[in-house]
């Protein structure tokens, strides 16, 4: 918007990006989400991977949401200088993680950016598909899909069970 009202080179466009960068009330989560972190915390590890600002302001915007104890890794782009899908973020993730690639799973919204960055990378990848997108022509394809975050645990015992060969 301040680039069609042509503000966004101005001090007012600059004040203005600057008080939206703290305002989180707009910020929600998907259905299920803070159920669906509880129960997958009893059983894995989980991180976060993002490209979006500092670290400082993602690691807020968590807080945010009440969800800075669910992750035990968080990687933000500018810190590790890699943005996804470049496979070296989510290979810097798997070795904090203390973990192989291949028993990695990633669960991101962009096929573009997080599904193909993952599976660069040697990792699985589910695609959250919250907005009803289509694979048709997809250049990549996610091991699973899910529509609702509360399908998430299913899907991963189901990776799971598939990766040990049932």
């Amino acid at each position: 918007m301040l680039a069609e009202l042509e503000l966004m080179d101005t001090e007012a466009g600059a004040e203005a990006l600057e008080a939206l960068r703290y305002y989180y009330q707009p910020l929600y989560l998907f259905d299920g989400v803070r159920e669906t972190l509880a129960e997958l915390m009893m059983s894995y590890e989980l991180g976060v991977i993002t490209n979006w600002e500092s670290e400082e302001e993602q690691r807020r915007k968590v807080e945010h949401l009440a969800l800075d104890t669910s992750f035990r890794h968080f990687i933000v782009s500018d810190s590790v200088g890699h943005a996804k899908p470049d496979p070296r973020i989510f290979e810097r993730a798997c070795k904090l993680a203390e973990v192989a690639p291949r028993e990695a799973v990633f669960v991101g919204d962009r096929l573009d950016v997080d599904v193909a960055g993952a599976k660069a990378a040697g990792m699985r990848a589910i695609w959250f598909n919250h907005w009803g997108g289509s694979l048709d022509g997809a250049a990549i394809e996610p091991d699973a899909v899910i529509e609702r975050f509360g399908e998430l645990p299913v899907v991963l015992a189901e990776l799971r069970f598939a990766q040990a060969g049932g």
